[in-house]
């Protein structure tokens, strides 16, 4: 497979990524985190709709069972997507 069409086949994957990047990006300082906290955010949390909750529970002082419990209750929603 030549490179220049994998490249435009995902371009439109890569822009809704850099979107969403830039949202998160912008959130996470707003909330005094720099780019360290979003860089090991993004490589260690799977779910990308946690990384947006966890930027709250950081902010609020959240225990680590709350983080805990949240994470299995944003990602429980992929139980359902398995099981048609």
């Amino acid at each position: 497979m030549n490179v220049r069409y994998a490249f435009k086949r995902s371009l439109p994957v890569m822009a809704g990524y850099i979107v969403l990047g830039t949202g998160f990006g912008i959130l996470l300082e707003t909330k005094g985190y720099g780019v360290g906290w979003a860089l090991a955010m993004s490589a260690f949390i799977y779910a990308g709709s946690m990384q947006y909750v966890a930027i709250d529970l950081l902010a609020g002082g959240a225990s680590l069972i709350s983080a805990a419990i949240m994470t299995l209750m944003v990602n429980a929603r992929h139980l359902f997507m398995e099981f048609p």
